[in-house]
């Protein structure tokens, strides 16, 4: 198939979708906002406001919650982690088309706690990113597993290699994840901060209560952001899930209800997990588990479909109309 071809092809699938899919919501799931993307995510925003209605996910809870359907077309922007660039550049273009959105806060990250200054996945990109060498041979996790010689001769070929480490890190205790991080960084000849430079700073609480004054809804995103099924005991669950709804309640005087489960698939949450969000009072939860949301559906399991500010635009339009499989 051409590139032409397969560019038909897919604007046709995005006027389907948004036919088929008109009656559901889509809530859209981003994460980092670099400034050389800036203009991408404004022109996003400039095809949602021709193509789709964006709700904040408090109008989405109450319509769903007292037996409505969202209007057709309806798009709720969330956003994950909890990091500055958010605020600096998504934000103010945000503000200027009048869009809401919900920003879901690991709020030992914004605490800057001792320990927790970075979010654990940034320092493995960190080290990766700023390593000089060409290959590395990284330290296995399991003792006695052989070392996994990784390329470094690119850009993407070192977030590949970040991306590969730290998935295979995740499943580890928090004490376990964060000690093999430094015997990486060693193989990689590289020193992480003890504080985040600028480009994976979080947030301030200042910063947070100025956005939702504006119409951002913050949202639980756990303390420190584990992966919920490597938690060893269910007050040390209660604890990530109850105490983040507490903190950000606290900072902001006003009550938060909605919650998204880190990393958010469906192997990564177990069931206790839920039945802790739904006894910290939270409304609603969100996976990463592609989909919509609509009548019917279980609030604390939402579907969510994955972009970024730098999707092509044809990409992107096949997200907001939730043509999320297509060869």
């Amino acid at each position: 198939m051409t590139r032409l071809a397969k560019n038909l092809a897919i604007r046709a699938a995005v006027r389907a979708g948004r036919w088929l899919h008109r009656k559901k919501a889509t809530l859209l799931n981003y994460h980092r906002f670099q400034p050389e993307y800036a203009a991408q995510f404004r022109r996003q925003c400039e095809y949602l406001r021709r193509r789709h209605r964006v709700l904040s996910l408090g109008e989405l809870n109450r319509l769903l919650r007292n037996g409505g359907a969202p209007p057709p077309n309806a798009v709720v922007l969330t956003i994950d982690d909890g990091h500055r660039d958010f605020y600096t550049c998504a934000f103010p273009i945000l503000r200027e088309y009048g869009f809401p959105a919900t920003v879901y806060l690991p709020t030992a990250f914004l605490d800057r706690m001792e320990g927790r200054e970075w979010l654990w996945f940034d320092r493995f990109t960190y080290a990766f990113r700023h390593s000089t060498l060409s290959h590395v041979e990284v330290p296995p996790l399991a003792p006695g597993a052989p070392p996994l010689v990784l390329q470094l001769d690119s850009a993407s070929a070192r977030a590949a290699a970040s991306a590969r480490v730290a998935a295979a890190a995740q499943w580890h205790s928090a004490a376990d994840r964060d000690a093999y991080c430094d015997r990486v960084a060693a193989a990689l000849a590289v020193r992480i901060p003890a504080t985040p430079p600028e480009e994976f700073a979080p947030l301030t609480w200042g910063e947070v209560r100025t956005m939702a004054r504006s119409g951002m809804e913050p949202g639980g995103h756990t303390v420190t952001h584990p992966i919920l099924t490597t938690i060893q005991t269910p007050g040390e669950l209660e604890f990530e899930i109850s105490q983040c709804k507490l903190r950000i309640e606290q900072e902001l005087q006003a009550p938060a209800v909605h919650f998204a489960y880190p990393s958010g698939k469906a192997d990564e949450i177990p069931a206790a997990a839920k039945k802790a969000v739904e006894r910290a009072g939270f409304e609603t939860a969100v996976t990463t588990l592609p989909g919509q949301a609509g009548p019917g559906d279980d609030l604390l399991w939402l579907r969510r479909v994955g972009v970024e500010p730098e999707a092509p635009p044809l990409w992107f339009q096949r997200c907001a109309a939730a043509v999320v499989r297509m060869d």
